[in-house]
């Protein structure tokens, strides 16, 4: 267990409205990193301000492609269906989300897509009020790396 609790569980750290998704500690020890999930403890508004870090840069290598998607809680679990996709416009890196900058997700600039859940192009993230849902971000990179949060919404 104590092994357990030395491993990080990721390389990113992902922030919702200046809110770190936290791993919990026991069920780390118990489980392994791999083994327990990111929770944002306190609401969050429905068009939150993104960010994420990388805990160590150079690991990733070269970094190609920064998305993210947004899971509505389904029966228990989370939908299979993103019920938002943000990604870059294209693939030049200007247009791929930069780790330590906040991204207003109610007003992202004209460098990203966001998608609905039928693959619709929307102007923004609006989240339903009091649900539960799952980030999944993902760094397309020589060395990739996706992390899940799960948070709810006020």
């Amino acid at each position: 267990m104590a092994w357990n609790l030395s491993k990080d569980g990721s390389r990113l750290a992902v922030y919702l409205d200046g809110q770190e998704g936290k791993q919990d500690k026991l069920k780390k020890a118990w489980k392994g990193p791999a083994g327990t999930r990111f929770v944002i403890k306190e609401e969050v508004g429905t068009s939150p301000k993104f960010k994420y870090e990388l805990k160590d840069p150079e690991s990733f290598g070269r970094i190609v492609r920064v998305s993210m998607q947004i899971h509505q809680e389904f029966e228990g679990d989370f939908s299979h269906l993103a019920d938002f996709v943000v990604y870059g416009k294209d693939n030049s890196e200007e247009a791929q989300m930069r780790p330590e900058q906040e991204y207003d997700l109610g007003n992202l600039t004209e460098n990203f897509k966001v998608m609905d859940h039928r693959g619709n192009p929307v102007e923004k993230v609006d989240l339903v009020p009091g649900k539960q849902y799952r980030v999944v971000l993902t760094v397309q990179a020589d060395k990739s790396e996706t992390i899940l949060v799960e948070f709810k919404t006020s």
